[in-house]
């Protein structure tokens, strides 16, 4: 479980270079705190929580069994079923593993329209010359 300060220095470090961003709706309203109770029961710890504007902010750290870290930010409509999740990892081949992950834990279906933007795999480790993205989304 990593503490607020290890999430905040590697959410930094990691930058938006590395980062995937989805936008889509749960099937049923879900709070904050079942989102953290859901996820911890699939070994993704709460690091910190904030509201803004009728929107929980919830940040979550996982670790592989190989010890990769992956970190996100899950923005959660507080009277609706919209989400927003932003992932960031050092190994970019988990970032569409973990945006599946969180949508069969939290039954998330990704807006089509608003698909993720990923990092190219294939300039691993990326490089300030090589910041091309490539879109993902769901197969439907």
């Amino acid at each position: 479980e990593a503490q607020k300060e290890e999430f905040k220095q590697v959410w930094q470090r990691v930058g938006e270079q590395r980062q995937a961003v989805c936008v889509g709706q749960t099937q049923m309203h879900v709070t904050a705190e079942q989102v953290v109770a859901r996820m911890r029961q699939y070994l993704c710890y709460s690091v910190a929580r904030r509201e803004v504007n009728q929107v929980d902010f919830l940040y979550f750290s996982a670790k592989t069994s190989n010890q990769l870290s992956v970190f996100c930010e899950l923005a959660l409509q507080q009277n609706a079923n919209g989400v927003k999740l932003s992932v960031r990892t050092e190994a970019v081949p988990l970032l569409p593993l973990f945006l599946s992950y969180v949508s069969e834990v939290l039954r998330v279906q990704w807006h089509p329209q608003q698909q993720a933007v990923l990092p190219r795999s294939s300039s691993w480790p990326l490089r300030s010359d090589h910041r091309q993205t490539r879109r993902w989304g769901p197969s439907t």
